[in-house]
């Protein structure tokens, strides 16, 4: 499954995890489908408390304020060019708006696995 299929807005994050090598996050929908994104290449992730809590909106963004500045950053750091131009955002918003996730990744290293519990 791609990413760009994805609809989360029927889901809650159920489990987050970092290693050196890949960021991974569970949703669990409303149907007890488990969807395990995996990203192996991500450049900034903030979590503002998002365990269990459900997801109203998910947004891949290309042209973001938060997109833009940190492609900045990375072009100070002599970050390769056709690199940054890979990156997304990818936004995960819960109720009355509230932000859940930010993520920065480049979007070839974006994977989806559709499980049932």
């Amino acid at each position: 499954m791609e990413i760009n299929e994805l609809c989360l807005e029927d889901g809650a994050i159920q489990y987050l995890g970092l290693n050196s090598e890949s960021l991974v996050i569970e949703v669990k929908r409303w149907n007890q489908e488990l969807l395990k994104i995996t990203i192996n290449s991500y450049v900034k992730f903030i979590e503002y408390d998002s365990i269990g809590r459900e997801i109203s909106e998910f947004l891949i963004l290309e042209n973001s304020e938060f997109l833009k500045k940190e492609k900045e950053e990375l072009v100070k750091l002599d970050f390769d060019e056709n690199v940054c131009n890979q990156l997304v955002h990818l936004k995960f918003v819960g109720l009355s708006e509230l932000p859940l996730l930010d993520v920065i990744a480049d979007k070839n290293e974006i994977h989806v696995i559709r499980m049932e519990i």
